[in-house]
């Protein structure tokens, strides 16, 4: 009886007698062959598992990398605008301060100012009520009563105002 037996490495397919193989034969030689072929299969597989884990691996850091950069940057972005905002506030805090304060100063200087010419005009007016009443008493007394008691320009002055 004649088989058919394929052998790896390319070399066609022979026509051999049975009974030139022991049973054992095939079997050792398809074991070898197993056992070669794993052997070589993982030494190809070890570079390229290797190549791709170290590329995962570089992937992966370039990732975190990245996502540690973008939260650096939200972070100094939202200190940047923490900041601003409190510069913003505080010169309108003191924008504001120094209007109240200007205002005050303003209404207390109009305040003083209305008090010193209501002040003069009181004086005034009390001078005239002294000169109106001067004159009348001396329109009723003696005439030479009059001339010591009120100097003449007081007298001309009084007249004016009336």
């Amino acid at each position: 009886m004649l088989s058919i037996f394929g052998i790896a490495g390319g070399v066609k397919p022979s026509v051999l007698p049975v009974a030139s193989f022991s049973s054992k034969q095939p079997e050792q030689s398809e074991q070898r062959e197993q056992r070669e072929q794993p052997e070589q299969y993982e030494q190809r597989e070890q570079p390229e598992q290797y190549e791709q884990r170290e590329q995962r691996e570089q992937y992966e850091q370039s990732e975190q990398s990245e996502q540690r950069e973008q939260r650096e940057q939200y972070e100094q972005s939202e200190q940047s605008e923490q900041r601003e905002q409190r510069e913003q506030s505080e010169q309108r805090e003191q924008r504001e301060q120094s209007e109240q304060r200007e205002q005050s100063e303003q209404r207390e200087q109009r305040e003083q100012s209305e008090q010193r010419e209501q002040s003069e005009q009181l004086v005034q007016s009390r001078q005239a009520t002294r000169l109106c009443s001067a004159l009348r008493a001396a329109s009723s007394e003696p005439q030479y009563l009059t001339e010591q008691r009120l100097p003449l320009s007081s007298v001309i002055h009084v007249g004016e105002l009336l």
